[in-house]
């Protein structure tokens, strides 16, 4: 109601556009957000070295350019700890 009536509390993507072809649609502030808030979309594992057998949870690199905003706070926590990344404002 708030979102049709008012223009408040309307999700910024619609997750279900495109879902098909997300990985060459999707921006990547849509697909770090659609993950996060609706599980849709999501990469499946992190770009690793061949000799990686680490699997994270969180792609540190989607949405890295605005991370402080397109993260929860779980994948904030994650990459700080993961990765180094995420950890302070302006990183």
């Amino acid at each position: 109601w708030c979102c049709l009536n008012e223009g408040h509390g309307c999700d910024p993507y619609d997750c279900s556009e495109d879902i098909d072809e997300h990985e060459t649609k999707w921006s990547v502030s849509k697909t770090a957000w659609c993950c996060e808030e609706r599980s849709l979309g999501c990469l499946k594992h992190t770009t690793l070295p061949p000799d990686s057998t680490t699997d994270f949870s969180f792609d540190c690199e989607t949405a890295k350019v605005d991370w402080e905003a397109a993260w929860s706070n779980g994948h904030k926590q994650y990459c700080c700890e993961k990765q180094n990344f995420g950890c302070d404002p302006f990183d």
